[in-house]
């Protein structure tokens, strides 16, 4: 999932340079995280490569949201680690989340 179209026509690039489409990859373009465009779906493992930095504290919001609520019973979300200035206003079980522990759900 990415907010740029850009992004998302490169990662269709990845897969097939490295023959991967026979997994049925989906590649989400969303300003909202998926709230329109994956309905509810939740998913086992989901993971944020070096992007966490770049939200404002509005999207960091909506992103710890959809940390709390999209990942299956035992699921594990992964993220860079947030810059000091932000991780002091996330709250301890979300923080727990955010560095790949399993969620209680």
């Amino acid at each position: 999932m990415d907010i740029d179209p850009v992004r998302i026509d490169a990662a269709h690039e990845q897969i097939g340079r490295h023959k991967l489409s026979r997994r049925k990859p989906r590649l989400i373009v969303s300003d909202t995280f998926g709230d329109a465009e994956l309905n509810g779906q939740q998913f086992d493992f989901m993971w944020a490569s070096q992007i966490l930095y770049y939200f404002d504290d509005e999207k960091m919001d909506r992103l710890l949201k959809m940390i709390r609520t999209r990942p299956k019973g035992g699921g594990t979300f992964l993220g860079t680690p947030l810059p000091r200035i932000i991780t002091s206003f996330v709250t301890r079980s979300t923080r727990a989340n955010m560095c790949g522990t399993r969620s209680s759900r």
